[in-house]
């Protein structure tokens, strides 16, 4: 077949325009980690060979930040401590060890808001035990069974623990997290699980969650009660983050992104937060970051939230 010249004209406009796209949106090349290294002076970025997300086309890359915003923002205070208690540094994985649930990988599932709720509560039912109630939740729960939200092409975080409140979750044993590949599986029916033959169908529950908003107050709730989630801005150069204390540097807004915070600390009289990525262990510190702390950094401190574990 042989194209005229308008269809002809029309073939190339089109191969520009996806080619200047696919340029667009893909944050992770070398003009990018040459850009932080000029520009960032408390953290180094990862060369593109190195880090694991680079096996990610453009398209693929953008779906994996999944969360989409939160549909309502009610702050509260944790008055559990006072503030001369809060110490200098504090980390969950020091002081829960055997709590404390190996980093998650997505892959190509864009389900970072259900992760991290479910990681957190799977972690504050260990704590909250004091260590005798150790679980590993049930993500696909959430990615299949939510009517909500949209499975691996994002949700809302607060939704999640809305479905964790309503619905409850299974274990991991019960129904595994097969969606990594980008599909949505289909909710167990008839109380089976889908997952180990011999695993127990029981759901698990969150109380109705809070939002703690500031420094103090996530500390509060940190020290209280565990680990708790934040939804925050993510721009170009976070996903080329190796080690340091991340500050915005350059690249454009990608979207939201979920995080466990785990704990905080100094260095170099400069504070930061610890948290938890769902990017696999080979990325950044070992699956975790450390991010700017007291400066709302990236809406880091703006709206977190956690719920406590409950009996059906």
């Amino acid at each position: 077949m042989v194209l005229n010249s308008s269809k002809m004209w029309l073939v190339v406009v089109l191969a520009l325009v996806m080619g200047s796209v696919t340029c667009f949106l893909n944050p992770i090349n070398e003009e990018m980690v040459e850009n932080i290294k000029e520009k960032a002076k408390s953290w180094a970025p990862m060369e593109v060979h190195e880090n694991p997300l680079s096996s990610k086309n453009p398209f693929e890359l953008i779906k994996t930040i999944g969360s989409k915003g939160i549909q309502e923002d009610i702050s509260l205070e944790n008055d559990d401590f006072d503030d001369d208690d809060i110490p200098e540094s504090y980390n969950i994985k020091e002081q829960w060890p055997d709590c404390v649930i190996p980093v998650q990988n997505q892959e190509f599932c864009g389900a970072d808001w259900a992760l991290i709720g479910v990681g957190i509560l799977s972690e504050r039912y260990c704590i909250q035990s004091g260590g005798e109630t150790k679980l590993n939740l049930s993500v696909e729960s959430i990615l299949a069974c939510d009517d909500h939200d949209w499975g691996c092409s994002g949700g809302y975080p607060d939704r999640a623990w809305d479905h964790m409140t309503d619905s409850g979750i299974l274990t991991e044993e019960c129904f595994p997290f097969e969606s990594k590949d980008g599909h949505r599986s289909q909710c167990p029916f008839q109380n089976k699980c889908v997952g180990t033959a011999d695993a127990e169908y029981k759901k698990y529950y969150s109380t109705p969650f809070n939002f703690f908003s500031g420094e103090k107050s996530i500390q509060k709730e940190l020290m209280a009660n565990g680990p708790v989630q934040t939804e925050f801005q993510v721009y170009g150069d976070f996903l080329s983050y190796k080690s340091g204390i991340y500050q915005h540097v350059t690249g454009a807004k990608l979207g939201f992104y979920s995080a466990k915070i785990v704990g905080w600390g100094v260095e170099d009289d400069q504070k930061y937060w610890v948290a938890a990525s769902v990017h696999g262990e080979n990325w950044g510190e070992n699956g975790y970051f450390r991010i700017l702390r007291g400066t709302n950094e990236c809406n880091f401190e703006s709206s977190t939230m956690a719920g406590n574990p409950r009996e059906s």
